[in-house]
């Protein structure tokens, strides 16, 4: 009986070691499971600053584009006013004939080095579906219609390069005497390639904003995530 009784005794010690090392060890698994955790959040929190940053900086180049494109339909509409009404010659038109010949076609090149860094580390770090979904669709499709748009666009405007050399003389990039006023007053092909250049840059100009739009909306959820709003 004694010894039955110290066999019990030594079961009962035996299986509370075993418990304390298997409790040990899953201690000391979830430790390593919340530190491995607790890293890819700071790799997510670093990705998504980056990408932020890319969004800001892209963001600056669009907003330029888009007041570029802005000034060129300014000075289109002038040119185009001067033509239909006949307006007489005067020495500020240089400018506006110069600007109104641009098809808008910016090669923009977008920040993109956060979301290089996001496609090497992986995009399951990305916690947030709708954020990883949309940060996917900004770089590969938004972005990527616009060098879409912009490709046509300068291939429109190279196949008909150079016509308006029949009309000015190029002092400077940004001032365009008239060879002979009257023809272009008086010649509708002028209004008809102006109208075909401002059709290109209306097309271009609406991707730009797209962009805009989704960077928008990217740098929102983006902010929310790490605790910006």
């Amino acid at each position: 009986m004694i010894e039955s009784g110290s066999a019990r005794k030594y079961l009962l010690y035996a299986i509370g070691e075993i418990a304390l090392v298997v409790i040990g060890i899953l201690i000391a698994l979830q430790i390593n499971k919340s530190n491995e955790w607790r890293k890819e959040r700071e790799i997510e929190r670093v990705v998504l600053e980056d990408i932020k940053d890319n969004i800001i900086r892209n963001n600056l180049l669009i907003e330029s584009a888009l007041q570029i494109i802005d000034q060129i339909n300014q000075s289109t509409k002038i040119v185009k006013v001067v033509i239909n009404t006949k307006t007489p010659y005067s020495d500020t038109l240089g400018i506006h004939f110069s600007q109104s010949i641009r098809h808008g076609g910016f090669l923009l090149r977008m920040n993109s080095d956060g979301y290089e860094s996001l496609k090497n580390i992986g995009f399951g770090i990305i916690q947030n579906e709708q954020l990883k979904d949309e940060i996917l669709s900004l770089f590969e499709v938004s972005y990527s219609n616009y060098e879409i748009e912009l490709q046509w666009g300068n291939s429109v405007y190279s196949g008909g390069y150079g016509w308006w050399k029949d009309y000015f003389y190029v002092i400077e990039e940004d001032l365009f005497i008239p060879i002979h006023y009257d023809n272009i007053l008086n010649d509708r092909r002028l209004l008809s390639e102006l109208n075909e250049l401002a059709d290109v840059r209306e097309s271009i100009q609406n991707e730009i904003e797209e962009c805009h739009k989704h960077n928008q909306l990217v740098l929102q959820l983006i902010e929310e995530e790490l605790g910006e709003e």
